[in-house]
């Protein structure tokens, strides 16, 4: 007995990781330090990158919050906890 339907077809994924933001090409100078362990080095690299993140969208936005959690995808609240835990001021990007 078969069953009948859609059939899974063969697909390039190629053409998605080349387009996206987290392909193997991109190379971000990242501060890696064996040294330290696995998970300091991670919640290290989290910090500065959502620093980062935060700091650009809000630039973009000119310090507008409600704006910027919508690129960012985040509700206000997240995005304003957020502001808080950074120490960031909206102000800074008017």
């Amino acid at each position: 007995m078969t069953e009948k339907g859609p059939t899974i077809q063969r697909f390039d994924f190629s053409r998605i990781s080349e387009a996206s933001p987290f392909s193997r090409q991109t190379n971000l100078p990242l501060p890696l330090d064996t040294g330290m362990p696995f998970r300091e080095m991670k919640e290290g690299l989290i910090h500065a990158w959502e620093s980062a993140y935060l700091k650009a969208v809000l630039s973009k936005n000119r310090g507008n919050i409600t704006q910027a959690a919508r690129q960012s995808g985040l509700n206000y609240k997240t995005f304003y906890e957020k502001l808080t835990k950074y120490g960031l001021d909206r102000k800074e990007f008017l």
